[in-house]
């Protein structure tokens, strides 16, 4: 009886610990993801939009069709709200301005967002904001 026991014992053991960390890894990968979310803006009554060369400072009307793209774009890019250390340059600043004055920067890089000043993370295989500025900045700035 007592080697019938420490058979059970062998395999209960085992299983509980894969068991664990099954669950470990569970949660870990969904507390990740649920960590990032969409910024889910809309920019209604904005009149104006501008992108700004950082190795120049020359500021350019962006189209109705360019913001779209860029807002879509922005709004489905996963990304979480992250400390970044100063940089000390850039490429290049969206601006949208509205008819009262009021207005939102954003500043869009490999791995980061920041959007009115507050620095956001983005979730690794979300590049297409990035892919898209990029494009913009070869259009305007060379």
């Amino acid at each position: 009886m007592n080697t019938q026991k420490k058979k059970k014992n062998k395999f209960i053991i085992p299983t509980v610990c894969i068991i664990c960390m099954i669950i470990i890894v569970v949660t870990l990968y969904i507390m990740n993801n649920t960590l990032y979310k969409s910024l889910d803006l809309t920019y209604g009554n904005v009149s104006k939009y501008t992108i700004t060369s950082g190795s120049t400072g020359n500021v350019y009307d962006i189209t109705n069709e360019e913001i779209n793209n860029i807002i879509e774009k922005l709004n489905d890019t996963k990304v979480k709200e992250k400390d970044f250390e100063p940089t000390t340059g850039w490429t290049s600043y969206i601006t949208f301005s509205d008819d009262k004055g009021n207005s939102h920067r954003l500043q869009v890089g490999k791995d980061r967002i920041e959007y009115d000043n507050v620095w956001y993370k983005i979730k690794k295989g979300n590049g297409t904001l990035y892919d898209y500025v990029n494009t913009l900045e070869v259009k305007y700035f060379r």
